[in-house]
Protein backbone atom coordinates (compact mmCIF):
# COMPACT_ATOMS: atom_id res chain seq x y z
CA UNK A 1 0.00 0.00 0.00
CA UNK A 2 1.23 3.50 -0.79
CA UNK A 3 1.95 6.16 1.77
CA UNK A 4 -1.02 8.39 2.47
CA UNK A 5 -0.45 12.12 2.68
CA UNK A 6 -0.73 12.88 6.43
CA UNK A 7 -1.74 16.47 5.74
CA UNK A 8 -4.87 15.31 3.93
CA UNK A 9 -7.43 16.19 6.59
CA UNK A 10 -11.21 16.02 6.32
CA UNK A 11 -11.48 19.64 5.11
CA UNK A 12 -8.84 19.04 2.44
CA UNK A 13 -10.66 15.90 1.33
CA UNK A 14 -13.87 17.87 0.98
CA UNK A 15 -12.16 20.47 -1.20
CA UNK A 16 -10.46 17.71 -3.21
CA UNK A 17 -13.78 15.96 -3.84
CA UNK A 18 -15.25 19.31 -4.94
CA UNK A 19 -12.37 19.89 -7.37
CA UNK A 20 -12.62 16.33 -8.73
CA UNK A 21 -16.32 16.88 -9.40
CA UNK A 22 -15.57 20.19 -11.12
CA UNK A 23 -13.07 18.53 -13.47
CA UNK A 24 -15.61 15.80 -14.26
CA UNK A 25 -18.26 18.45 -14.86
CA UNK A 26 -16.05 19.97 -17.55
CA UNK A 27 -15.49 16.58 -19.18
CA UNK A 28 -19.18 15.68 -19.17
CA UNK A 29 -20.28 19.20 -20.08
CA UNK A 30 -17.99 19.60 -23.08
CA UNK A 31 -18.95 16.12 -24.27
CA UNK A 32 -22.63 17.06 -24.10
CA UNK A 33 -22.04 20.38 -25.87
CA UNK A 34 -20.18 18.65 -28.67
CA UNK A 35 -22.91 16.04 -29.00
CA UNK A 36 -25.58 18.75 -29.13
CA UNK A 37 -23.64 20.69 -31.77
CA UNK A 38 -22.93 17.73 -34.03
CA UNK A 39 -24.19 18.05 -37.59
CA UNK A 40 -25.78 15.18 -39.47
CA UNK A 41 -22.68 14.56 -41.60
CA UNK A 42 -20.54 14.04 -38.49
CA UNK A 43 -19.15 10.50 -38.51
CA UNK A 44 -21.07 8.06 -36.32
CA UNK A 45 -17.82 6.86 -34.75
CA UNK A 46 -17.18 10.33 -33.37
CA UNK A 47 -20.64 10.49 -31.82
CA UNK A 48 -20.17 7.06 -30.28
CA UNK A 49 -16.84 8.07 -28.78
CA UNK A 50 -18.33 11.27 -27.35
CA UNK A 51 -21.25 9.35 -25.84
CA UNK A 52 -18.75 6.89 -24.36
CA UNK A 53 -16.70 9.69 -22.81
CA UNK A 54 -19.82 11.37 -21.41
CA UNK A 55 -21.02 8.07 -19.96
CA UNK A 56 -17.63 7.33 -18.43
CA UNK A 57 -17.57 10.78 -16.82
CA UNK A 58 -21.05 10.27 -15.35
CA UNK A 59 -20.07 6.83 -14.04
CA UNK A 60 -16.97 8.23 -12.33
CA UNK A 61 -19.03 11.03 -10.81
CA UNK A 62 -21.42 8.42 -9.38
CA UNK A 63 -18.43 6.51 -7.95
CA UNK A 64 -17.09 9.65 -6.29
CA UNK A 65 -20.52 10.41 -4.86
CA UNK A 66 -20.73 6.85 -3.51
CA UNK A 67 -17.42 6.91 -1.63
CA UNK A 68 -17.45 10.61 -0.68
CA UNK A 69 -19.32 10.17 2.64
CA UNK A 70 -16.76 7.64 3.89
CA UNK A 71 -13.87 9.89 2.88
CA UNK A 72 -15.37 12.90 4.64
CA UNK A 73 -15.42 11.21 8.03
CA UNK A 74 -11.73 10.68 8.83
CA UNK A 75 -11.00 7.99 6.27
CA UNK A 76 -8.58 5.19 6.90
CA UNK A 77 -5.41 4.80 4.88
CA UNK A 78 -7.04 1.82 3.17
CA UNK A 79 -10.11 3.85 2.14
CA UNK A 80 -7.89 6.57 0.68
CA UNK A 81 -5.76 4.00 -1.11
CA UNK A 82 -8.83 2.28 -2.57
CA UNK A 83 -10.29 5.58 -3.74
CA UNK A 84 -6.99 6.58 -5.35
CA UNK A 85 -6.67 3.20 -7.10
CA UNK A 86 -10.21 3.40 -8.46
CA UNK A 87 -9.75 6.97 -9.68
CA UNK A 88 -6.38 6.19 -11.25
CA UNK A 89 -8.01 3.45 -13.31
CA UNK A 90 -10.73 5.94 -14.27
CA UNK A 91 -8.14 8.42 -15.55
CA UNK A 92 -6.67 5.76 -17.83
CA UNK A 93 -10.08 5.08 -19.37
CA UNK A 94 -10.84 8.81 -19.77
CA UNK A 95 -7.45 9.41 -21.36
CA UNK A 96 -7.84 6.48 -23.76
CA UNK A 97 -11.26 7.71 -24.85
CA UNK A 98 -9.99 11.25 -25.36
CA UNK A 99 -6.99 10.10 -27.39
CA UNK A 100 -9.37 8.08 -29.59
CA UNK A 101 -11.64 11.12 -29.96
CA UNK A 102 -8.76 13.40 -30.96
CA UNK A 103 -7.55 10.85 -33.49
CA UNK A 104 -11.03 10.32 -34.92
CA UNK A 105 -11.64 14.07 -35.19
CA UNK A 106 -8.39 14.50 -37.11
CA UNK A 107 -8.97 11.50 -39.36
CA UNK A 108 -12.51 12.59 -40.22
CA UNK A 109 -11.52 16.22 -40.77
CA UNK A 110 -13.57 17.52 -37.85
CA UNK A 111 -10.91 20.04 -36.83
CA UNK A 112 -13.54 22.44 -35.48
CA UNK A 113 -13.98 20.01 -32.56
CA UNK A 114 -10.31 20.07 -31.59
CA UNK A 115 -10.40 23.15 -29.30
CA UNK A 116 -13.15 21.64 -27.15
CA UNK A 117 -11.53 18.20 -27.20
CA UNK A 118 -8.30 19.79 -26.00
CA UNK A 119 -10.28 21.42 -23.15
CA UNK A 120 -11.55 17.95 -22.22
CA UNK A 121 -7.99 16.65 -22.33
CA UNK A 122 -6.90 19.50 -20.05
CA UNK A 123 -9.70 18.70 -17.58
CA UNK A 124 -8.55 15.07 -17.51
CA UNK A 125 -5.01 16.21 -16.75
CA UNK A 126 -6.37 18.34 -13.90
CA UNK A 127 -8.39 15.38 -12.63
CA UNK A 128 -5.23 13.24 -12.72
CA UNK A 129 -3.20 15.87 -10.84
CA UNK A 130 -5.89 16.03 -8.14
CA UNK A 131 -5.80 12.26 -7.72
CA UNK A 132 -2.06 12.49 -7.13
CA UNK A 133 -2.81 14.61 -4.04
CA UNK A 134 -4.44 11.59 -2.40
CA UNK A 135 -1.14 9.79 -1.93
Amino acid sequence: MSEINPSLDVLSIGMLLHDLRNALGLIVGYSELLLDDMDDPTPAALGGLLRGLRGEGKTILAQINAFAPALRSEPSAEQLHNARSLLTDDVVRLTDKTVALLQCARETHQEMLLPDLLKIESAIQRFSALIDLIS
